[in-house]
């Protein structure tokens, strides 16, 4: 085996643990009594309160990964700052981290604009690797709500 890929996979292994323990550390106990729920935002508690009136699509473009504050479906998999909160996530963030790490993995994120807020509807692994590497843009490809 290749002496960068078992770095690479020691590496992708220990910013998974770190950012797990994170994320567990902000889902319960004290800090969920303290702060609250700290899960991502979901999207349906915006449009069950507003209702849009369609999508429409929009070209590809760079983007802030802070920019992102929620999810269209999977809002109790992450807390904020997209921080994972389960160990059967772990195989797939590690693939995707050093898919991006390496520079291997370009395809951009989707995400739904509404209310000028931004909620990732594919991506939700990437976006949380992103973060964890410290990126400050990524790729996406946005549908209006």
């Amino acid at each position: 085996m290749d002496m960068n890929l078992k770095v690479n996979a020691a590496d992708a292994e220990l910013a998974f643990s770190r950012q797990l323990r994170r994320g567990r550390r902000m889902s319960r106990g004290i800090s969920r009594v303290i702060y609250g729920d700290q899960s991502v935002l979901a999207l349906a508690e915006l449009t069950d309160i507003y209702k849009p009136r369609g999508e429409n699509r929009e070209a590809d473009r760079d983007i802030s990964v802070r920019s992102v504050i929620g999810s269209e479906d999977r809002s109790t998999d992450f807390v904020e700052g997209f921080l994972p909160t389960h160990q059967w996530m772990k195989k797939r963030w590690i693939t995707v981290w050093t898919l991006l790490r390496s520079g291997e993995l370009s395809e951009p994120i989707l995400v739904i604009e509404y209310a000028g807020l931004y909620f990732i509807r594919d991506g939700h692994h990437r976006l949380s690797a992103a973060r964890a590497l410290g990126q400050a843009i990524i790729s996406r490809r946005i549908t209006r709500l």
